[in-house]
């Protein structure tokens, strides 16, 4: 037996290729881990972004003391007092001004009892998830 302690040639690539193997595969699982905080995080901020934008529609209806000032037209316009709702390019625009985002669907209809509901979502693809909120409101008279 030699008397040279250490590794021999075979151990260090024995070695080397189960450092590797371990180091893919932590490195999958953080980039599973990745992809799932991304998609999520972006799941969020789609429906924040549909449930703050009807909240404020909502509250400024609410706060008209008369449903004269209140009109739609064609189902995807609101018209509150001064403040006119509308969508574009995926965009809500109050007035000339986009307050959200990635928003696909804006729908406005009124029943005959005057209750007033209100759509608004996005459709979702293959990179995120559709989401939309339906919600009625009686206007003051």
């Amino acid at each position: 037996m030699s008397k040279h302690k250490g590794f021999t040639l075979v151990e260090m690539i024995i070695s080397l290729g189960l450092f590797l193997i371990l180091l893919t595969s932590l490195y999958s699982l953080f980039s599973i881990g990745h992809k799932l905080y991304t998609s999520e995080n972006q799941r969020v901020d789609v429906q924040q972004n549909v449930m703050i934008s009807i909240d404020h529609i909502l509250t400024n209806i609410r706060r008209q003391e008369s449903t004269e000032v209140i009109q739609i037209f064609n189902g995807d316009k609101l018209s509150v007092g001064q403040d006119i709702y509308s969508i574009k390019n995926n965009k809500l625009y109050l007035n000339k001004n986009a307050i959200a985002y990635n928003i696909d669907i804006f729908n406005v209809s009124e029943d005959q009892d005057g209750v007033i509901h209100i759509t608004v979502g996005t459709m979702g693809d293959k990179a995120r998830q559709g989401f939309k909120v339906t919600a009625s409101v009686v206007p003051r008279n």
